[in-house]
């Protein structure tokens, strides 16, 4: 499998969304979007339910195998970016891997003063926390609950994937580069996009077939993956959505400057992070998701895609 440098052209891109089951669950969720030369969206593959253990049936999970689970007919060779966004914790919190690796004199001391459990530093990281007062949503924790369990087993992919593909990016780990990067993963959490701030704008972009169970979580992972490469590549002039109304007779709003959070802008979320938090964050991992606070309509320009209300129109920016 090559991993060619793509330079700044703007080739095919494949955005895949994973729904991360147990090592003992039966499905994982998969979905996908495709878009062609130029940011034209080619295809969408609506959220599919798939047993990784039923379908390597023992053999090496490889990025390429993945894909196909969704169709068999997908290559990795025929695109020039591919952005894997995953519904599960890539990292634990520093404190709790401190409690369990530790000797056992040398284990921290239980967070005696911590009045709620979002605030105890053995449950929850740097990224949960905020993610959880920008939004609203309760993250699970990734050391306390079954997010752990498919926490491991999205780690246990992504270090199959970096075996077939070692420069493959996985932020804040092992950074992504924009332009260079064929592969990247990225964790995200799916309710995010389902908040209160986010949920019309969510609703406009996932048909309502696709807005129940792990098709949901999958479909709504593909789109992040999406926003995120907007965001980080800049392509289609830095602007979404390319996609079209799920409602055909809707009018589309202006279309809109996609941001994501990014731990470097620790600082800027948090003004009571300390130097410790942002240290951590390179152990712990970082969930990518919008920036609200950073999101901005577009100023017109002269199209360079399909005009709003045409099969690749714009749907509506959050409220």
């Amino acid at each position: 499998m090559s991993e060619r440098d793509t330079g700044t052209r703007v080739g095919r891109r494949l955005y895949l969304g994973w729904d991360v089951g147990g090592w003992l669950g039966k499905t994982d969720g998969l979905a996908a979007f495709i878009f062609g030369h130029g940011g034209t969206l080619l295809r969408r593959i609506p959220g599919k339910m798939v047993s990784l253990w039923k379908e390597y049936d023992g053999r090496r999970w490889t990025l390429e195998k993945f894909i196909r689970l969704l169709d068999p007919q997908l290559l990795l060779d025929r695109f020039d970016r591919v952005v894997l966004a995953i519904d599960a914790p890539l990292g634990l919190p520093q404190r709790f891997i401190r409690a369990v690796t530790s000797e056992i004199s040398k284990v921290p001391e239980p967070e005696y003063n911590v009045e709620k459990i979002m605030e105890a530093r053995l449950a929850f990281r740097v990224t949960d926390r905020l993610i959880a007062k920008r939004f609203d949503v309760k993250p699970l924790s990734p050391s306390l609950d079954r997010a752990t369990n498919n926490g491991s087993k999205a780690r246990s992919a992504c270090a199959e994937f970096i075996r077939e593909l070692p420069k493959m990016a996985v932020p804040p780990f092992r950074k992504d580069e924009p332009g260079q990067t064929r592969f990247v993963a990225i964790e995200v959490n799916p309710d995010v996009w389902w908040s209160e701030k986010w949920i019309n704008f969510t609703s406009s972009c996932i048909p309502e077939s696709e807005r129940e169970g792990d098709a949901k979580e999958a479909a709504t992972c593909a789109l992040n993956a999406l926003w995120y490469d907007i965001a980080a590549s800049g392509i289609a002039k830095g602007r979404f959505p390319l996609l079209p109304p799920v409602d055909p007779v809707a009018t589309p709003a202006p279309e809109i400057i996609p941001k994501n959070l990014l731990p470097e802008n620790l600082g800027e979320y948090d003004p009571e992070a300390t130097p410790g938090d942002r240290d951590a964050i390179l152990q712990e991992g970082w969930i990518y998701a919008p920036d609200l606070e950073r999101v901005a309509v577009a100023p017109p320009v002269a199209p360079s895609f399909p005009a709003p209300g045409s099969p690749s129109g714009s749907a509506p920016p959050p409220p």
